[in-house]
């Protein structure tokens, strides 16, 4: 599978989501960008699969945006008219209000989190996203996220702070897209649940 992979922002350095995906990049061929400003259109043509892991922070040193209203709308048909797969990872759930085409692709958006605290994740529903994969825990941003009507609730987070949703999928037009609210932290991604969690959602949003 060809993935690309699109990390690293001002408040989630690449090098915690380079590491914490270290399993799966070595089993899949995976372009890493780092500085969202090298995010381009046509580079969407080469993969079957896109994981953002990054908020619009252009890198971890440069706050400027990137994700323009064009790159937005070929994230869309990247998806939609492509059939290909998004996965959405933790902070690549932040584009809300004044996103309103990535936001609407996602199906939801981050609204806000505690100070990091003990975060237990489990699944709520059967799906190939969440087949073989046990409640864990550790510490972690606790997200708290808006969802649309109309995606289905596979995963929930529960902290001392409350409950939420902590992962969704959904179909969209001809393709597919999750999202999944781990992790701020290596940690919570070298779990092996966790770890087991995004490879079936990589391979469900792929097709593969």
């Amino acid at each position: 599978m060809k993935v690309w992979l699109i990390c690293g922002d001002k408040w989630h350095p690449e090098d915690v989501v380079v590491k914490g995906l270290g399993p799966l990049i070595k089993k899949h061929t995976v372009a890493v960008t780092t500085d969202g400003r090298e995010a381009a259109a046509e580079r969407f043509k080469d993969y079957d699969a896109v994981i953002l892991a990054k908020s619009d922070t252009a890198t971890k040193d440069l706050d400027e945006k990137w994700l323009t209203e064009s790159l937005q709308k070929a994230f869309e048909d990247f998806v939609a008219k492509d059939g290909k797969g998004l996965l959405v990872l933790h902070s690549g759930a932040t584009y809300g209000e004044g996103y309103p085409v990535m936001r609407g692709l996602a199906g939801g958006a981050f609204v806000n989190h505690p100070e990091q605290c003990l975060v237990t994740l489990g699944a709520v529903t059967e799906h190939p996203v969440t087949k073989g994969v046990s409640e864990f825990a550790g510490t972690d941003e606790h997200y708290f996220m808006q969802a649309d009507e109309g995606v289905t609730h596979i995963m929930e987070s529960r902290s001392t702070h409350g409950s939420c949703t902590a992962g969704w999928v959904k179909e969209a037009g001809a393709g597919r897209v999750c999202v999944l609210t781990p992790s701020h932290n290596a940690e919570i991604y070298l779990n092996e649940n966790c770890q087991k969690l995004i490879e079936n959602a990589l391979n469900w949003c792929a097709r593969a």
